[in-house]
């Protein structure tokens, strides 16, 4: 599970622009990941959850709903915590039009909890 936030700036170029807009995400991924080495290659999929999409006639209170693709890698410096870089695809279902597929890159601390 993460909590995310992106800046997307405007684009005023022909009949495809769009105003600036801040994007917050709560992501639910399921991950496959090799973690037996120190450095840890995993690809993941999320349903996203949008609380600050942007709205149209579509969605009037914004996007709600959306999928994201992942290919990561984690640098395991104990079991329970790692450092990584994650390349993301996001691809939002509510109102596509207004928030396109678009991708992301991304820095982050993880904590890992093991359920056995």
């Amino acid at each position: 599970m993460d909590v995310s936030a992106s800046y997307h700036p405007s684009r005023v170029e022909g009949e495809d622009s769009f105003d600036a807009l801040l994007v917050s995400a709560l992501a639910l991924e399921a991950r496959y990941a090799l973690d037996v080495f120190t450095y840890v290659p995993y690809v993941g999929v999320a349903g996203v959850f949008y609380p600050t999409g942007p709205s149209s006639e579509r969605a009037p209170t914004g996007e709600v709903l959306g999928l994201r693709a992942t290919l990561g890698a984690d640098y395991r410096y104990s079991r329970e915590r790692s450092l990584g870089i994650a390349i993301d695809l996001h691809a939002p279902l509510t109102a596509p039009q207004n928030l396109p597929l678009y991708g992301a890159i991304r820095a982050y601390l993880a904590w890992h909890f093991r359920s056995f």
